[in-house]
């Protein structure tokens, strides 16, 4: 049996060493860089979206208040001329972050309208609306693209945090919400 040399244990040692100092340089690096996200455009010709601002809902909240959230028209889905397939349109708040310094809940049911008014049955277990809360920031509607839909709140309620109202900061009690289009 070969022994091993002093020198090639003190090489292995400076090698453990090494790596166990540059792992945690690694992991602090990651744990505090930046990353910056990529965006792309959503592929043409499946349907257009748009915003509809005039029946928009509006929320007054202050410190320990609950109340209702109104009736009101977010989005228009216009399928694309022709376009044979179904749609899935996912309804998301932007900025959760900023919603949870204002509100304990915040709860609305997001409906789909076909153009006739009529409530279309768009989600995967059969109801009529989807909740769209602080917990679940994301709803998926389901739709077939032979009709325009509008998108709406169709009623909710929320509650506020007891604390001061100065203390939430500017637009944090205004949930931002988008829609993406995809194909199902």
């Amino acid at each position: 049996m070969k022994q091993v040399g002093r020198g090639a244990l003190l090489a292995g040692g400076a090698l453990l060493l090494a790596l166990a100092i540059t792992g945690g340089v690694f992991a602090c690096g990651f744990t505090t860089a930046a990353t910056t996200f990529a965006v792309t455009s959503a592929a043409e010709g499946l349907a257009s979206i748009t915003e509809n601002s005039a029946s928009r809902p509006t929320l007054t909240a202050y410190g320990l208040f609950q109340g209702a959230i109104p009736c009101g028209s977010l989005f228009t889905v216009t399928p694309a001329a022709g376009y044979p397939g179904d749609l899935v349109v996912t309804v998301s708040i932007a900025n959760a972050d900023e919603l949870t310094k204002c509100y304990r809940i915040l709860a609305m049911k997001i409906e789909v309208r076909d153009s006739s008014n009529n409530l279309v049955n768009n989600i995967g277990g059969g109801g009529n609306y989807a909740l769209l809360n602080l917990s679940n920031c994301s709803v998926d509607l389901y739709l077939d693209g032979s009709d325009t839909y509008n998108i709406n709140i169709g009623g909710g309620y929320y509650v506020t945090h007891r604390y001061n109202a100065a203390k939430w900061g500017a637009g944090s009690t205004s949930p931002i919400l988008y829609a993406d289009i995809g194909q199902r």
